[in-house]
């Protein structure tokens, strides 16, 4: 079952980050509606990814999306 833990903002450059995720499977995907709104649509759609915490936490940064013009 999907249930959405957060919404973050990305910084100018697109760079993102969260804090504090638990181990486990995960979706990330960006806003349809403010990708619509910006005549914008990502490639992909979305990603999965998992995390694995250990005793120094866990470090994902295979995620990358780009943004293209619709129009």
């Amino acid at each position: 079952h999907d249930k959405l833990v957060t919404s973050i903002l990305s910084e100018p450059d697109g760079y993102f980050s969260y804090l504090g995720l638990q181990s486990d499977q995960y979706i990330a995907k960006i806003d349809s509606l403010q990708l619509e709104s910006l005549q914008l649509k990502a490639m992909p759609s979305y990603q999965t990814f998992e995390v694995k915490n250990g005793i120094d936490g866990a470090y994902v940064d295979t995620l990358e999306f780009i943004l293209e013009k619709t129009n």
